[in-house]
């Protein structure tokens, strides 16, 4: 989706509310457990869902970079911390996680 890591927060996703157009949705494949969400105009990621097929879909992430700033986001935790590639730095005061937890 983003070719690096990727910063994002994330909000129920009955209460995520778009203004302007809706995103495109993209899933790998029929009945695939994830979609991601990119602007139909310029191809930017914008949102991420999983879980669509075992009643957790209750967050999207939103892709932090899409978010006008000042966001107020602060670095929380670091997710596939095992997958991080050789010129990202992990900070160390962090919950971190070689997987999604």
């Amino acid at each position: 989706m983003t070719g690096n890591y990727m910063a994002a927060t994330a909000v129920p996703t009955d209460e995520l509310s778009i203004a302007g157009d809706e995103p495109r949705w993209y899933s790998p494949h029929d009945g695939a457990d994830v979609a991601y969400g990119f602007c139909a105009t310029c191809g930017s990621s914008l949102f991420y869902r999983s879980g669509l097929h075992d009643d957790s879909n209750t967050l999207t992430s939103i892709c932090a970079g899409s978010i006008d700033g000042p966001s107020g986001l602060r670095t929380s935790a670091v997710w596939f911390a095992d997958e991080a590639a050789d010129h990202v730095r992990l900070e160390s005061n962090l919950p971190t996680f070689s997987r999604q937890p």
